[in-house]
């Protein structure tokens, strides 16, 4: 694994809590007041309540993201003019880091978006015009990069993509992103095709770890 360490959430988290009650009334003034519609970007729907938009879409997980820029790349949702895409399933409230539950979490958020205010803090008559002058566009085209095949022999890539799904059978199936895959389907290709191993799986290590969970001492192979 590239990874040679991870920080929890939670280590940081109420640290920092700790930190800003210290510091207390010396905080320096804020140049312009905490807008609550502003706080809500971490729920899915967040950014697309800011904005205010017309003929929005707010999408999460990754599955649903992937499903949704398919569907605009093959020419679907023409009338779409804004799209809010989101890895986690609820946002980033939703996430594997997040240290409260997220139903919690987003239901705190909400409470703050109504105390705070539903005002948007943007001008905008601005962003359209910003918008207007192509200047949220790439300057070009994204390349696409050619799909790889599972196997040049076309016997071998359908054992390889057996040998995947038996893999993926034997993940927690949370698609958590913590062995830096985007899912659990994605780490079964990679330990089948040799660019990762199976005790990348920080939940499998853990599970390992602890001998309790789901397929504990679950073994995989590589092709």
């Amino acid at each position: 694994s590239h990874l040679d360490g991870a920080i929890a959430i939670s280590d940081v988290y109420f640290p920092l809590l700790s930190a800003i009650a210290e510091v207390g009334n010396d905080r320096p003034e804020q140049e312009e007041p905490v807008r609550g519609i502003g706080l809500g970007w971490p729920v899915l729907g967040g950014q697309v309540s800011s904005l205010q938009a017309e003929n929005s879409l707010a999408v999460g997980g990754l599955s649903d993201v992937e499903r949704v820029l398919e569907e605009i790349e093959n020419g679907k949702l023409t009338d779409v003019q804004f799209v809010e895409c989101q890895a986690c399933p609820q946002g980033c409230c939703g996430g594997s880091l997040t240290v409260e539950n997220p139903y919690f979490a987003r239901s705190k958020i909400l409470n703050l978006v109504a105390r705070f205010g539903g005002t948007p803090c943007q001008d905008r008559r601005k962003i359209h015009d910003l918008y207007q002058k192509n200047y949220f566009s790439l300057p070009g085209r994204i390349p696409s990069r050619p799909f790889a095949p599972l196997d040049k022999d076309i016997s071998r890539a359908i054992a390889k993509r057996k040998l995947i799904q038996e893999t993926q059978e034997t993940l927690p199936q949370i698609d958590c992103g913590a062995c830096g895959a985007p899912t659990c389907r994605s780490f079964a290709e990679d330990v089948v095709l040799g660019r990762a191993a199976p005790g990348d799986c920080v939940v499998q290590a853990a599970v390992r770890t602890t001998g309790t969970g789901r397929n504990a001492g679950a073994k995989v192979r590589t092709a």
